[in-house]
């Protein structure tokens, strides 16, 4: 649409040439020439008197029609300016539209995608795994210690960690526990199991344990027993999810528990020690 109006104001602003004035000293030339030179021919007289009185009148309505013609041409370049302002107005706006477009589709984009990362979190967090530890004790053999998985999902154990303590109270026991060599589990995939005990890794057998109460019994260089001492075992397992290895988002889980024996009172080993020695993530 702007072209053809373009072209039609280039059509308007090419004018046909206007005809030539004749100069007041060529007409009075004319005259004065016209009865000396054609003293005998009447018929020329009356057409140079024709001439003398059109001149007036054809150079009027020739000057009108170039004002007519400019005003023309002013009124078509008026109207294709016009046209210019409307198009750089429309262009600016609809410039300005397709910005907003944009941005909005950003923002809904990005709302979903973490609506989507939200949603897959949160359902990775409903089936993860949870590794619990527990102890089981017989009177004649004594304690030992596994790690289960009671939750929806296999658990894959990065590591754990068993450390013990002989302590006359349990206030005696590091506000922030330490914790030795990181030990290697003879199962690195625990599957969900139904109870205790089932689908479950070993962390302390029954011989290690009696070993560690009874190094309690006796101090280094003592010749006689002392007062009984609390035997404290505390255990971390660290395992993650198996969607870790495509989804590094998702952290390592901890689970850390602490458990007491006095051979003064020979029961189950009970749990004890301060939060953190009890926590998990």
């Amino acid at each position: 649409m702007l072209l053809v109006l373009l072209a039609l104001v280039l059509s308007v602003q090419v004018k046909p040439p206007a005809p030539e004035r004749l100069s007041e000293n060529h007409r009075q030339t004319s005259n004065a020439q016209t009865p000396a030179n054609t003293p005998n021919h009447p018929a020329n007289d009356v057409a140079s008197s024709s001439d003398s009185e059109c001149v007036p009148y054809c150079v009027e309505q020739q000057t009108e029609t170039e004002k007519m013609e400019e005003h023309r041409e002013k009124k078509a370049q008026a109207l294709l300016n016009r046209i210019y302002v409307w198009a750089t107005v429309v262009g600016v706006i609809g410039g300005w539209a397709v910005l907003f477009v944009l941005i909005y589709q950003t923002i809904l984009t990005r709302q979903s995608a973490d609506t989507a990362s939200l949603t897959a979190l949160a359902v990775v967090t409903t089936e993860r795994p949870w590794v619990i530890i527990f102890g089981t004790y017989d009177s004649k053999q004594g304690s030992s210690f596994q790690a289960g998985n009671l939750g929806r999902t296999p658990a894959e154990i990065v590591g754990f960690y068993a450390e013990h303590r002989c302590v006359r109270s349990i206030e005696e026991l590091p506000s922030v526990p330490e914790y030795g060599t990181k030990q290697a589990p003879s199962v690195t995939l625990l599957v969900p199991g139904k109870t205790l005990g089932d689908q479950s890794i070993e962390l302390l057998d029954y011989d290690t344990f009696l070993d560690k109460v009874n190094s309690c019994k006796r101090g280094p260089g003592e010749k006689f027993p002392t007062s009984p001492k609390l035997s404290v075992f505390y255990f971390k397992v660290v395992y993650r999810h198996p969607l870790s290895r495509i989804r590094p988002d998702i952290p390592d889980y901890e689970t850390r528990m602490c458990f007491c024996f006095s051979p003064a009172d020979p029961q189950a080993p009970y749990v004890c020690g301060p939060e953190e020695y009890n926590t998990y993530t």
